[in-house]
């Protein structure tokens, strides 16, 4: 119905029944989320949600966006036109060499179709281990903090806020009776 009328078609997904944020709850959630996004579903419910939409955690919403990001890849496709034919660039290396830099090879590696993660950890064993051995909701912890600690984006105007903080001020009178 909602392509039908031209209204953004949302749809509840990114799920888990995960008690608290880890494997389940990502291969949960990515599962739910991919067969959405590849259908054309413009807003898909459910980020930052655990324990079946009971919990709302921080670190879930940035482990999300990254779900999100990586279905939005998929969704995207690989171009395979003649133009990203780099089998020259591998020919030309020869025994011993190598095409990575090669002129096509370092264009489309540098492309937006190659998804570089904002949270996993890509250094060396030994990298890790001297980084304390951070995981993805380590690193989610620390873009929570940047983002609490950054400015406010599209802050909603004081007019907006000053009705909001009366409608609460009625709100706990209400309940106080």
């Amino acid at each position: 119905m909602a392509r039908f009328y031209n209204l953004p078609n949302t749809q509840a997904g990114c799920l888990t029944d995960a008690k608290q944020p880890g494997a389940q709850a990502i291969m949960e959630k990515a599962l739910s989320t991919l067969p959405l996004v590849l259908s054309g579903v413009d807003v898909v419910n459910g980020t930052g949600e655990l324990d079946t939409s009971q919990l709302l955690v921080l670190e879930q919403i940035v482990v999300d966006h990254e779900i999100a990001l990586m279905c939005q890849r998929y969704k995207d496709g690989i171009d395979v036109s003649d133009a990203k034919d780099l089998y020259g660039d591998v020919k030309s290396a020869q025994a011993g060499g190598h095409f990575l830099m090669q002129p096509g090879t370092l264009k489309y590696c540098r492309s937006n179709e190659f998804f570089q993660p904002g949270l996993s950890d890509r250094n060396t064993y030994e990298h890790w281990e001297d980084l304390d051995k951070p995981d993805l909701y380590s690193n989610a912890r620390k873009k929570v903090e940047e983002i609490l600690a950054g400015p406010l984006k599209n802050p909603l105007p004081d007019e907006v806020l000053g009705k909001l903080t009366e409608i609460q001020r009625r709100a706990d009178e209400a309940l106080k009776k």
